[in-house]
């Protein structure tokens, strides 16, 4: 996995993928269900299992009373952000002007990139040719595009690592940095859970 980020936080990430969750309490283990000897198995009891945070983006506690109502895909509104007291006392177009102060105006964008194409039968895992080629030419694409970037994050797995060099060498300036939490992994179990969900075991292990 590669992240890339721009003056807007742009990020792009090669193999794997982004987890935007909120875990839960510690208590609660996360399973799953493993196909060996048909009976469950904990992958991990030191990784709690926790459930979607609908109000990941907004802390709860800062909700006002007269919102309380609200869609919580509401909750990035410019209203969670006024003032209550000072809102409810505002003429209509006093309104208008608190809530445009606050309404968000950074641009925030996040590229995903996979690895190039590598060899399946090798043990190192390196790019092909035309793995290569295909990172040279996402390289070449994203210095030209415009696009001011901070920082590319690329994973530690081979392949992603060497489509990330291949990446850099058309921005060598950029700042980089490499992260093993953005290799590959077991799945992590959906939520909601579902009744079909039974992977193998053999890729929770170790």
């Amino acid at each position: 996995m590669v992240l890339l980020r721009n003056a807007f936080k742009v990020a792009a990430c090669v193999s794997g993928c982004a987890l935007a969750a909120k875990l839960q309490d510690d208590a609660v283990l996360r399973k799953v269900h493993a196909l060996t000897g048909g009976e469950q198995k904990n992958f991990d009891e030191h990784f709690p299992r926790g459930t979607w945070d609908d109000n990941w983006d907004f802390p709860i506690y800062s909700l006002h009373s007269r919102f309380a109502n609200l869609p919580v895909n509401l909750s990035r509104s410019p209203a969670f952000l006024l003032n209550n007291k000072k809102y409810s006392e505002a003429s209509d177009e006093e309104k208008k002007k608190m809530k445009e102060e606050v309404k968000s105006k950074a641009t925030r964008n996040i590229i995903l990139i996979r690895h190039g194409q590598y060899h399946l039968d090798s043990d190192t895992k390196n790019l092909t040719p035309l793995g290569r080629e295909q990172a040279a030419l996402l390289g070449k694409r994203l210095a030209e595009s415009g696009m001011k970037f901070d920082s590319l994050v690329m994973s530690t797995m081979a392949r992603a690592t060497e489509t990330a060099e291949i990446i850099l060498e058309h921005m060598p300036s950029l700042k980089r940095s490499s992260c093993s939490l953005i290799e590959e992994g077991p799945p992590y179990p959906p939520v909601p859970a579902v009744d079909h969900w039974k992977p193998q075991y053999s890729p929770f292990k170790g």
